[in-house]
């Protein structure tokens, strides 16, 4: 029979957890071992728990599984283990109460006697046991739903938060391409307005032209005995002056031509290559030119302004000539999907600083030495860009030029280079 103080010892463990495990250790000293522990089924999981109060961290190991299986199958079993840190091993003596309830005690000299009336208390205080690990199971749930709830609710709200944004987004982004498009509309518009006004302004231009220069001749041819020296002077402006104009609006109305979207197709830049000289047969035969050239590709392009590209860079080697006569080597090279094409010459040559000005429009490095409006190399860059490419230079002064572009291959074509 259990004494009072047996009885005092045992009831201690379900006052208070918190007091817990110094009440065990109190009970353990009464049994002859120097500390407690009690481990309770969990029937829900097939596994034992420690109960509330004692350390919970060290019954998943090897050893420990071992040793609670086999008290469970002996009813008594002994082993070395870590309790309560991992670091302190302890002799571990193991003993199944009533309700299937593992008592062990550690180190010391357990009575036996005491530790089977302390067993056969046990089933008085495992109701308050199950009723802790209930209550704390259900307040752990009811937290954690509390929490869940709250989680959810900041998620969702976080979530609307979001929404909004991106709603406001969207329509900002809508209007930005609603007004990209009205400036889109407006600058093509204004494009082909100026198109439209510079090609029938030029084209206007050119008969009244014709007749002033054709007349200011014939008043030279006519007259000019009849004129003095300022008076053929005169003339002589107004022809000079006519001529050039007429190459301006010539250049306006080519480049005019160029400013649009271009219909590209498979074009053989060998044969536009071969075309482009031979517009330029009469002036090659004149500067005693020698032109050469490497095999060219099929390129993604639109034959006539592949032509009039070729032609300008070319007449533009044949015009800045040196002391020697012209030598110019059209040449190709592939990478990736497109081809380099290069018209190298031996011409004056262009300073650094001048390499990137020369594309722009009515720009003449050499004023009235070298005839020209100044637009055949925007002309060229023009139609470049229109084909899905770029332009430059290298030059050195003296030493010539090498005029490079870019232009995609036709789809499925063979590289010539």
């Amino acid at each position: 029979m259990p004494d009072v103080h047996t009885l005092e010892l045992v009831a201690a463990l379900t006052r208070d957890i918190s007091g817990r495990r110094t009440a065990a250790r109190e009970l353990a000293q009464y049994l002859g071992a120097e500390d407690l522990l009690l481990l309770i089924p969990d029937r829900v999981h097939a596994i034992h728990l420690p109960a509330f109060g004692f350390p919970q961290t060290l019954f998943r190991g090897r050893l420990w599984r071992e040793f609670i299986s086999q008290v469970i199958g002996e009813s008594f079993a002994i082993a070395e283990l870590s309790y309560p840190t991992q670091s302190e091993r302890r002799t571990a003596r193991g003993w199944v109460c009533e309700g299937n309830v593992v008592c062990v005690l550690f180190d010391g000299q357990p009575s036996l006697d005491r530790v089977q009336i302390v067993c056969s208390l046990i089933p008085l205080i495992s109701a308050a046991f199950e009723g802790e690990r209930t209550t704390i199971e259900a307040a752990g749930r009811a937290k954690i739903a509390q929490e869940t709830a709250h989680k959810a609710r900041e998620l969702a709200e976080a979530l609307d938060s979001v929404r909004r944004q991106l709603q406001a987004t969207v329509i900002l982004r809508e209007e930005d391409i609603r007004q990209r498009q009205r400036i889109e509309a407006d600058l093509e518009r204004s494009n082909t307005d100026l198109q439209r006004f510079a090609y029938v302004a030029a084209h206007d231009l050119q008969e009244p032209l014709r007749t002033i220069v054709g007349f200011s001749r014939l008043l030279l041819k006519r007259y000019r005995t009849a004129l003095d020296s300022d008076g053929q002077q005169f003339l002589d402006l107004i022809v000079s002056g006519g001529l050039r104009m007429e190459e301006l609006i010539n250049g306006l109305l080519i480049f005019s031509q160029v400013s649009g979207p271009f219909a590209t197709k498979p074009t053989d830049a060998g044969v536009a290559l071969k075309k482009a000289l031979a517009d330029l047969r009469s002036k090659i035969e004149e500067t005693g030119a020698t032109v050469t050239h490497d095999a060219l590709p099929v390129v993604l392009g639109e034959p006539t302004q592949l032509i009039r590209l070729l032609e300008n860079l070319l007449s533009n080697a044949l015009k800045y000539r040196g002391e020697h006569p012209p030598r110019i080597h059209v040449s190709a090279g592939c990478r990736d999907s497109e081809v380099v094409i290069s018209v190298q010459d031996n011409g004056i040559g262009i300073e650094p600083r001048y390499q990137e000005q020369v594309f722009g429009l009515f720009q003449r490095l050499h004023g009235s030495e070298y005839p020209g409006a100044g637009l055949g190399l925007a002309t060229c860059r023009r139609i470049v860009e229109r084909l899905g490419g770029r332009i430059w230079i290298e030059s050195r002064v003296g030493e010539g030029s090498k005029f490079s572009f870019t232009i995609p291959l036709a789809a499925n074509a063979t590289p010539e280079c």
